[in-house]
């Protein structure tokens, strides 16, 4: 669960191919790949759990970056539940969402922390 706020730390590069589509698009398709093979209800509860875990210790960090990428790890548990949930065209929306709407906020949080 601390994997992404902690490469949020790496260097330029790193860190944008984290946050980019490579690895959490990746982990996305993934789990639409092997939602045939994998219980539905197993994706729905990591989903909540973490929605639930991301969000409360995004409440007490006070780095940007992480909170940032605290932000991420709850949008992925909301791409969880809706694949969990059988919602896939909705889930699917939400991943072209989040990745619009996210590179538009670490455009804002580079220009804060510059």
């Amino acid at each position: 669960m601390v994997w992404l706020p902690m490469a949020i730390s790496a260097p330029t590069p790193i860190r944008a191919l984290v946050h980019s589509r490579t690895l959490v698009t990746a982990g996305l398709l993934m789990a639409f790949k092997l939602r045939g093979f994998i219980l539905a209800q197993i994706f729905f509860l990591l989903g909540v759990f973490t929605i639930l875990v991301a969000g409360g210790i995004s409440l007490f960090e006070i780095d940007l970056k992480k909170v940032v990428a605290l932000s991420t790890l709850s949008q992925l548990g909301f791409m969880g539940t809706g694949l969990g949930a059988g919602i896939l065209t909705l889930t699917l929306l939400h991943i072209i969402r989040h990745a619009l709407i996210k590179r538009a906020l670490l455009i804002l949080v580079g220009v804060l922390l510059h």
